[in-house]
């Protein structure tokens, strides 16, 4: 079944000149001006008129968290790149001999590496992340994750609170009326491993491991495609590890560290090309659609299976796509499989709960406009600034004679493109994460990419290491030093005033408290309920409720109001909703918080 993935890739080597890094490190440069001159632009416009526009997340973090980093970029840049041909001081001269790649030990620094990195994003979990959940999807993994700790796949909604199910749940969770039961609409996979973890209270640690094993992979598949170079699978260890979008993703609770370490579990499985390698593959592929949304793995190995047709390998394209049109079928109708292994097999959902979600998220697609291009391109700089800046020049090189690059490398670097269509064809304004959310999966690429530009450039002028691993030493020195500290301050920044409003919440002596998320900027991820309801109190959005059901609420219940004025101790970001714009109060609104707040309801 050998067909040369795998040998393809070993052919590394070209004639590419030493001088082609140096340029590398001038197109880096370049960017790194452009982040200034960007973030600076934004900077000019008032800070809330960026919070009312399109593409509000990724403007407002450009400016917060990239500007200062791109302006501290230019200068270790130019400084590393005067510094390639200049003597170090005698103490990191010697740390970088010791540890230069060529003279490593593969196995026992990449397990290095990985434990470091583990212990790192672990403490980074609670200490940094305060276990804030910041996107709809971390706060739905929690939300099931609370569902199967109880042994149970679905939970029940209590009669008397399911006319309020839609005010109540975090998104990204089905109501179904017929049963009264609700659950995660996204792959429920990394909902059940946070569940797991959270038995030693390690719930909102789970990605630790994740990352840890992330880095053993991509030094494994390192040393599969360069069997020859013992630097190979140290470099892209190093690499992966020391980009802050890798470490902070880590910290979180989100979907996609699990989804970039089953991708690379993917690629090193397809790799083998043998008949082991493939059956694996295609189980580890499964597995990945489960995790959270069906796309984040399939967009990775879409361009492996369009050269299979290409190359005529009917036989083996005929076995994935059986397995994947299976599996990914199966997980699409979890929410239904659910409902009847809650209810019984004779349970009937209201209606087909996973292919209307599927239909109503591909009604959503739409030409992207200028606005959304730029964003994009917003978005794309971010991902340059957060990871290691080296990365950047040394893909440079591997890219810059793309008719002589290995296939693997092409189906890789397609895979990034192909990535962002998503976010480029919906019109949604998600949280961008820390870095780039969408192309999380595909760091691994990115990696082996410039893991192949490294042995390009060694290959050819073996005389240039002691200078690439000089540069290599201090770029990662600077990530490590200066990057990390910063973006660990910008992470525990943003998301303490999340963690504080949501614990300020949870401890209102009411039996109801109806968030008024009109003027709270990030305000969704403020509605956390247990999902069976047994404690008080019940959080739900005041924008998500009819005059009625105030009104039945303030009857039967105790109720609180919190808005932005109450928060705003807590340092949670506002908006204007007294403006025209996306958050603009409107009458519904006023009405809605009138009721809220009356004296008949308010008991004063």
């Amino acid at each position: 079944m050998t067909h040369g993935y795998g040998a393809s890739a070993r052919a590394a080597g070209d004639r590419s000149s030493a001088g082609g890094f140096r340029t590398g490190l001038s197109v880096l440069l370049a960017l790194c001006l452009g982040g200034v001159v960007v973030g600076a632009g934004i900077h000019q416009i008032d800070d809330a008129t960026i919070r009312l526009a399109s593409g509000a997340a990724s403007a407002v973090l450009f400016r917060d968290q990239d500007l200062p980093w791109f302006a501290l970029c230019i200068v270790i840049v130019a400084y590393i790149r005067g510094a390639m041909n200049s003597p170090l001081p005698n103490g990191i001269a010697e740390l970088v001999r010791r540890y230069a790649p060529e003279e490593a030990r593969p196995v026992r620094h990449a397990v290095a590496i990985a434990l470091a990195t583990l212990v790192l994003v672990g403490l980074g979990a609670f200490v940094l992340y305060h276990a804030a959940d910041k996107t709809i999807a971390e706060n739905a993994a929690r939300f099931q994750a609370e569902v199967f700790r109880q042994g149970r796949p679905l939970a029940q909604l209590p009669d008397e609170w399911a006319e309020y199910a839609d005010a109540m749940h975090p998104g990204a969770v089905f109501h179904d009326d017929a049963s009264g039961l609700w659950g995660t609409v996204h792959g429920p996979l990394f909902a059940g491993l946070r569940a797991a973890y959270s038995l030693v209270g390690l719930g909102s640690a789970s990605n630790g491991v994740f990352t840890a094993l992330s880095v053993l992979l991509i030094a494994a598949i390192g040393r599969r495609l360069w069997p020859d170079r013992i630097d190979a699978p140290i470099i892209a260890a190093a690499l992966l590890a020391t980009s802050p979008q890798f470490l902070m993703t880590g910290m979180t609770a989100s979907p996609w560290a699990a989804v970039l370490c089953l991708n690379l579990a993917w690629l090193w499985c397809f790799l083998r090309d043998d008949r082991a390698g493939h059956l694996l593959a295609a189980l580890i592929g499964i597995a990945a659609a489960g995790l959270h949304q069906i796309h984040g793995h399939a967009l990775f190995v879409l361009p492996f299976m369009l050269v299979m047709l290409r190359d005529r390998r009917w036989l083996l394209a005929a076995f994935y796509v059986s397995a994947y049109g299976a599996g990914h079928l199966a997980w699409l109708y979890w929410p239904d499989f659910a409902i009847a292994a809650t209810m019984g097999a004779d349970a009937k959902p209201s209606t087909d709960i996973g292919l209307d979600a599927a239909i109503a998220a591909l009604s959503q697609i739409s030409v992207p406009g200028p606005v959304r291009l730029s964003v994009m391109g917003l978005d794309l700089l971010r991902l340059i600034g957060w990871l290691n800046l080296i990365v950047v020049p040394l893909i440079f090189m591997a890219l810059r004679r793309w008719s002589r690059l290995p296939a693997v490398f092409r189906l890789l670097a397609a895979g990034v493109p192909i990535a962002i269509l998503p976010a480029l064809l919906f019109a949604s304004d998600p949280f961008p994460g820390w870095g780039y959310l969408p192309v999380h999966g595909h760091l691994g690429s990115l990696v082996l990419l410039a893991t192949l530009g490294w042995v390009r450039v060694t290959t050819d002028r073996p005389q240039i290491r002691p200078e690439l691993n000089r540069a290599a030493g201090l770029f990662c020195a600077a990530m490590l030093l200066v990057a990390l500290p910063l973006r660990a301050y910008q992470m525990e920044r943003f998301t303490a005033p999340t963690a504080a409003s949501v614990r300020y919440i949870q401890a209102i002596d009411s039996d109801v408290v109806l968030v008024d998320q009109a003027g709270i900027w990030f305000g969704a991820e403020l509605i956390r309920n247990d999902p069976f309801l047994r404690e008080r109190p019940k959080v739900m959005r005041l924008q998500s409720l009819t005059s009625g059901q105030i009104e039945a609420l303030c009857a039967a219940y105790s109720v609180a109001v919190v808005d932005y004025h109450d928060l705003a101790e807590f340092g949670m970001a506002r908006v204007d909703a007294n403006r025209p714009g996306r958050y603009e109060l409107t009458g519904s609104d006023r009405a809605l918080r009138a009721i809220a707040t009356s004296p008949r309801c308010t008991g004063d």
